[in-house]
């Protein structure tokens, strides 16, 4: 919004993802009709557009954080304690399943790994959290900063545009990166599930798993600064080579992709002869980048909180505080479980009002399901000041 470590690492890999429940796994409680009951009138939507209503930092309700507790961890103490996992695979299932857009999940025991002290988090627990980070920058509240995220597979694609364009002779190089390439369409605003198009907004943030190093980290491109923020929950000198050698590959990428994509002919605010960015500077040229230190908190020594401090910093960074006091974070463990109950809290409401999101396609999603035309851009509904 996510093996066995090697010794002298902190944060174990992450599980894989989580298995997605059968095409005739529907949900009995999702109405087909619109409120009015009619039978033309289409599905009815969720009134919500996303679960996070209230800023970070602010005290869950506590009414909430009980019932999701008791809901987690009923019959727990049953499961013998030399089984492998926290639950029964009875109590483990989750039925119906609850939909969270870009993910449905039918295991306890995701909400499990994001909630409970000392657990992993994988790429769905931050694909989710993205998902609706996204909606809330459109939808608001709290939307006076302007900024969208892309989702986890963004890295490896990155990365494999990156291995193509330096494997590529440096006469052919500039021509193995096109608009129509999978990085091309998340800056124009297609893709993934409720995305925005990077020229209009002012931040990117960009969620980046390093599964060799069992880490998480967050990126965060401030267009309007040509900077490429770096932060890190647990700089280690040991695995500092291999994290700088992959935000590189981000800071030359995305250059080429917003000059092919004609990013910067749509950026009214962005003036090479002026901003200051930008003067004198060819517009592939690769991103500053900026290690965020001193500015972040930093997780404790031993612990596997990485993804959960990514979170965190995004929904920050999210609401304009680039800087983040450490204080902040200090109990985190008690973000965990405000993730946790959240998600539960709308995804369970949404199921009992018998409703479903409206819909968020873009790009290659939408093609395939016969709208939005391409050339129509999502675009961001700025509160009113």
């Amino acid at each position: 919004m996510y093996g066995e470590p090697i010794p002298d690492e902190s944060t174990p890999v992450h599980p894989g993802r989580t298995r997605q429940p059968g095409k005739h796994a529907r949900s009995p409680f999702t109405s087909l009709y619109s409120s009015g009951g009619s039978t033309s009138g289409g599905p009815k939507f969720f009134y919500l557009k996303h679960p996070f209503t209230s800023v970070i930092g602010e005290n869950v309700d506590p009414e909430l954080t009980e019932r999701f507790t008791n809901w987690l961890y009923i019959r727990s103490d049953k499961v013998s304690r030399r089984r492998k996992y926290y639950f029964s695979k009875k109590d483990n299932q989750i039925k119906p399943w609850l939909d969270f857009g870009c993910e449905k999940i039918d295991k306890k025991d995701w909400f499990y790994a994001l909630a409970h002290p000392r657990q992993v988090i994988n790429n769905t627990h931050i694909d989710v959290i993205m998902y609706y980070l996204r909606k809330r920058g459109k939808y608001g509240p709290n939307n006076n900063t302007r900024f969208t995220t892309t989702d986890c597979l963004f890295k490896t694609k990155i990365e494999r545009i990156y291995d193509k364009f330096i494997s590529s002779p440096p006469e052919q190089r500039y021509s193995v990166v096109k608009p129509e390439d999978d990085v091309g369409e998340y800056i124009l605003g297609y893709r993934i599930l409720a995305n925005v198009a990077w020229d209009l907004v002012d931040y990117v943030l960009i969620p980046v798993n390093l599964v060799e190093n069992f880490h998480w980290l967050l990126l965060v491109f401030d267009i309007k600064d040509r900077q490429l923020y770096v932060y890190d929950s647990m700089v280690r000198a040991n695995r500092h080579k291999t994290v700088e050698t992959l935000v590189d590959k981000f800071s030359i990428i995305i250059p080429l992709y917003l000059s092919c994509t004609g990013f910067y002919g749509k950026r009214k605010d962005i003036n090479f002869k002026s901003t200051k960015a930008y003067i004198e500077k060819p517009v592939t040229d690769p991103l500053d980048i900026q290690w965020m230190v001193a500015e972040i908190p930093q997780q404790k020594e031993g612990s596997v909180d990485c993804g959960v401090f990514v979170a965190a910093f995004a929904e920050y960074v999210s609401l304009g505080d680039l800087a983040i006091p450490k204080e902040d974070l200090s109990d985190i463990d008690q973000h965990r479980r405000r993730y946790g109950a959240l998600l539960w809290d709308y995804a369970t409401k949404k199921q009992e009002d018998g409703s479903i999101s409206e819909s968020e396609v873009t790009g290659r999603l939408a093609r395939r399901k016969g709208a939005p035309a391409k050339n129509e851009r999502t675009r961001v509904q700025r509160k009113k000041k």
